[in-house]
């Protein structure tokens, strides 16, 4: 936690993002779904409402930032589809951009990912080849990449571990500088069908599905150079594959193999040795285009049975080791994300039948909610745990946890000196009333059990801010007959006793 000054009547901005959904499939370079934030505990609803589409497409968020597609015009590739940025906390919306059209057949505009300040937005799409652009987070353009990318609508880039972009090219593999735009390598590869080109980054590697004539096979690339390394076998035979890969914690290639046979498709779990590709387990799997997967905080690997069930694999085996539990819809392409306490979030992609759910990491239920026509439109999680689903219409809905107000004490406190007191409180528009003193007995907050006020210090401190993630501090100087003895320190939201916590402090 950074340093901070006693001040009196002072409101603290949050602290720099912990977690980010910097790529659209998967939310990271290695596509594990997997976040440094929580996640909501319950639906509660932090905004929602947004541009009207006819389609839902994938968020991605940096920081106070969350930009997504909205098309409202399907029959117009070129004018039809906005990018629009929206305030993660508030919801209002902070820019609208269409990237320009190359060609005649260019696509509909998108965003594909975000990272270090830069959105990067395409018209690629439809199998058309188009340039990436990068945006700063203010809406302005900053360059035009060198080369072409090819990425389709539910494909989307990764990054090398210095922020480089590394997406699908013109038959190739490509890097993109971030810093301006020119291509750092571009490697030879073919490319199996839509939906099935994304590249993973896990540490220096690249990994790629190509085609095989045994099969599909998974090629890795060195992220530096670009250089081809080794392929694995071919995996279930045919060509269709329109799901990319994912890597776990522990350097393990998954390949979700899927083009609904059951001779095919299964989920093959790949180790890399340094010099090739080898089969640790598979598991039947089921038909699940456009899927997103997950990997736990503790390894564990979550996927999708024959069945349309959820289930949870063991990493080092592939057996099922907790669920399955039904996503079913009259639509089904899941996508998942996974919290920092290894809450599983899932959308099923339906459209009459589209909802999102959550799980514990054992994938007991916990809440569900219908999103009419969901498609791929999420989940992402961003800073502060809050998570966007966007729908059809107007509906683009943020939830996000909402933390009890906590005390952080100063332990312990010196009597006759200026203390602090920081709390952290999440309830929108909230104020929040502070009391200290020696005597437990007799109401302070108004109409909550609280403190005689036994010391002179304000109750109220300001507003939190207008998203609700804030700190609040008091400052105040406990009198030297304080030495030695506890002080009671209680801290309350007014509109709510219940968020009220009381605080033991020893001084010196």
């Amino acid at each position: 936690m950074n340093p901070r000054a006693p001040l009196l009547l002072a409101l603290f901005a949050a602290p720099a993002a912990a977690g980010d959904w910097n790529t659209g499939v998967g939310g990271n370079s290695s596509r594990t779904g997997l976040s440094e934030e929580i996640g909501p505990a319950s639906p509660a609803i932090l905004w929602s409402g947004g541009d009207a589409s006819v389609i839902a497409q994938q968020a991605v968020i940096e920081g106070d930032v969350v930009l997504m597609p909205r098309i409202f015009d399907l029959a117009d590739t070129i004018g039809g589809t906005d990018v629009v940025a929206h305030d993660l906390a508030t919801g209002m919306v902070l820019w609208r951009r269409q990237v320009p059209a190359s060609f005649p057949d260019s696509w509909r505009t998108r965003v594909t990912a975000i990272r270090d300040g830069r959105a990067y937005l395409t018209r690629s799409g439809n199998t058309n080849a188009e340039y990436l652009y990068a945006y700063d987070l203010a809406g302005n353009q900053l360059w035009r990449s060198e080369d072409l990318v090819t990425e389709s609508t539910t494909e989307s880039a990764v990054f090398t571990v210095d922020g480089d972009v590394v997406t699908t090219g013109r038959s190739s593999v490509i890097r993109i500088r971030a810093a301006d735009g020119l291509t750092e390598w571009e490697s030879p590869r073919t490319c199996p069908t839509t939906g099935g080109c994304d590249p993973v980054v896990y540490r220096d590697r690249v990994y790629i599905w190509e085609a095989g004539a045994s099969g599909p096979v998974v090629t890795s690339f060195d992220a530096a150079t670009g250089m081809r390394l080794y392929s694995s076998l071919g995996i279930g035979g045919g060509f269709i594959q329109q799901i990319g890969l994912f890597a776990g914690q522990d350097g393990t290639i998954y390949a979700p193999r899927s083009q609904n046979n059951t001779l095919t498709d299964f989920l093959v779990a790949l180790e890399d040795t340094g010099a090739a590709l080898v089969e640790k387990w598979r598991f039947e799997m089921g038909y699940v285009p456009f899927a997103s997967f997950g990997v736990g905080p503790e390894g564990s690997v979550y996927a999708y049975d024959r069945n349309e069930r959820l289930v949870r694999l063991d990493p080092a085996t592939g057996d099922v080791d907790a669920g399955p539990v039904a996503i079913t819809s009259d639509f089904y392409q899941p996508r998942l994300a996974i919290g920092a306490s290894g809450t599983v979030f899932v959308t099923n992609g339906g459209f009459s039948q589209g909802r999102l759910f959550a799980f514990a990491p054992d994938l007991a239920p916990l809440w569900s909610v219908a999103v009419t026509n969901v498609n791929v439109g999420g989940p992402a999680i961003g800073v502060n745990g809050v998570l966007v689903v966007c729908g059809v219409g107007t509906d683009v809905r943020a939830y996000f946890i909402e933390p009890a107000l906590r005390l952080e004490p100063f332990v312990p406190g010196v009597a006759g000196q200026v203390n602090t007191l920081f709390a952290t409180f999440a309830t929108p528009g909230e104020r929040v009333h502070f009391v200290a003193g020696f005597d437990p007995g007799s109401p302070a907050v108004p109409g909550c059990p609280g403190l005689a006020l036994d010391i002179r210090a304000p109750r109220l401190l300001g507003n939190a801010r207008a998203d609700g993630f804030g700190e609040a501090a008091l400052a105040f100087r406990v009198p030297g007959r304080a030495a030695g003895r506890t002080v009671l320190v209680q801290a309350a939201e007014l509109s709510s006793c219940t968020k009220s916590q009381r605080l033991s402090v020893l001084f010196e």
